[in-house]
């Protein structure tokens, strides 16, 4: 089993035993590092002229994807330690994210992208065709994003466990989109904007309690939200005024699904660039996230960094949390977050498109 660390990659994987080797996507390319004894030490670094924006690991097959902001895709059949370019089809889409599921004995890729459009593949990823249905949802000429060029991105898919055929995808800014039918159609859930909302519809992704298919959370520019009703309706748990404003990794421990956790900055990139800090925290929940509490014990304090990336990995004996910096260090907890222990250090930055730059060392 490998463990992925990105921004809008694989969050949790399970198996038999917890994982040797982490595959953390950076700035500077893809550093693939292995577990000796308590310690984690660099294997391989690859790709290092590409800032990734995704790390997947595909079980099936036991291959690593990553997809990167320049336009290029890759794979790895030996665990992240050489990389083959893949991907035909895109035209001049900016890949965002990259997802699978296994679908009886045929394993298929979806991809989401700047500017939104959605492509999935058959084999392997060497070939994509689109799935145009969300660039024709209605509302499509409201989505937009802070930056320049202003261009809203698919950032996250989800897929529902309980239904071959269904899944969600986040748009930032734009909103939240399911489908029924494997992309042919999509329907927006218009519910998760909100009155007090302070931004348009900034959906960054969706999480379904695995204990309650009914239940949702999503993670935005507006702070963490609930629904009890699989997206017709949500009520906001913590906004832009809780310890964590601006909220986006989440994850959630298969072995526990009470026990979840969500990261995070104090503020949005906007205050970055004017403080130079994320003053980024974590916070975990064990009953199903009823309540919440600050979980940042070994963690810098501020950590000035934001987190950009979180991933959990459970065996039947445990499980082991991930977290990976715009200041490229990646921290892991082996006790659910009661304590966090620096892994590795030195990396390029882990960070979604430009949120690197607001933070760069002063």
């Amino acid at each position: 089993m490998i463990s992925c660390l990105s921004p809008n990659g694989t969050t949790s994987v399970e198996g038999t035993s917890l994982p040797v080797r982490l595959v953390v996507g950076t700035l500077e390319g893809v550093v693939t590092a292995e577990r000796q004894g308590e310690e984690w030490e660099v294997a391989a670094h690859g790709l290092n002229d590409h800032h990734i924006a995704s790390v997947h690991y595909e079980p099936a097959r036991a291959r690593v994807y990553v997809c990167t902001y320049a336009g290029g895709i890759f794979a790895s059949d030996d665990g992240g330690i050489t990389w083959e370019e893949i991907g035909l089809g895109l035209g001049d889409r900016m890949p965002f994210t990259i997802a699978s599921r296994a679908v009886g004995e045929q394993v298929r890729l979806y991809l989401g992208t700047e500017p939104v459009a959605l492509f999935t593949s058959a084999d392997d990823g060497h070939s994509w065709s689109e799935l145009p249905a969300i660039t024709q949802v209605p509302g499509r000429e409201q989505w937009t994003f802070p930056a320049p060029p202003h261009a809203a991105h698919l950032k996250s898919i989800t897929f529902d466990p309980t239904d071959d055929h269904a899944f969600y995808v986040s748009v930032e800014q734009g909103g939240l989109f399911y489908t029924a039918d494997d992309g042919e159609h999509f329907a927006e859930l218009e519910g998760v904007a909100q009155d007090d909302d302070a931004v348009y519809k900034d959906v960054h992704r969706v999480v379904i309690d695995p204990a309650n298919r009914d239940r949702l959370f999503i993670t935005g520019g507006d702070g963490l939200c609930v629904s009890e009703d699989r997206g017709e309706s949500w009520r906001r748990v913590h906004g832009r005024s809780w310890t964590i404003g601006y909220p986006d990794a989440m994850v959630v421990d298969p072995r526990e699904p009470a026990h979840m956790y969500f990261a995070g900055g104090a503020y949005g990139p906007g205050a970055w660039r004017r403080t130079g800090s994320a003053d980024a925290h974590v916070a975990r929940s064990r009953d199903g996230g009823q309540t919440w509490e600050i979980a940042d014990s070994g963690l810098p304090d501020p950590l000035r960094g934001n987190i950009e990336a979180m991933s959990i990995s459970s065996c039947p004996d445990g499980s082991s949390l991930y977290l990976g910096t715009t200041d490229g260090e990646v921290y892991e907890s082996r006790d659910g977050a009661d304590s966090w222990q620096l892994a590795l250090k030195g990396l390029g930055p882990v960070s979604k498109g430009g949120h690197y730059a607001g933070l760069q060392q002063r």
